[in-house]
């Protein structure tokens, strides 16, 4: 997934990708990704986490500190 063509600007700004998480549900699936730069111990936000949903086709989205995401593609 971090290879995927619509993360490629996380792939050049990430100095440490790691998988954050993955959500599976009816009907999206998502992927998550985080720089480890970022993630600070004891700190529950990180801004730099990005990754790939799908329903019909994968879009790239920036995933928010309350849970909720945003397309970036």
């Amino acid at each position: 997934m971090l290879a995927h063509p619509k993360l490629a600007f996380f792939r050049w700004f990430a100095d440490h990708p790691a998988l954050y998480r993955i959500d599976r549900g009816n009907p999206t699936t998502c992927v998550w990704f985080e720089d480890l730069r970022f993630a600070t111990p004891g700190r529950v936000s990180n801004i730099f986490r990005y990754g790939l949903c799908r329903e019909d086709d994968w879009r790239a989205f920036r995933l928010l500190d309350d849970g909720t995401r945003e397309l970036v593609d």
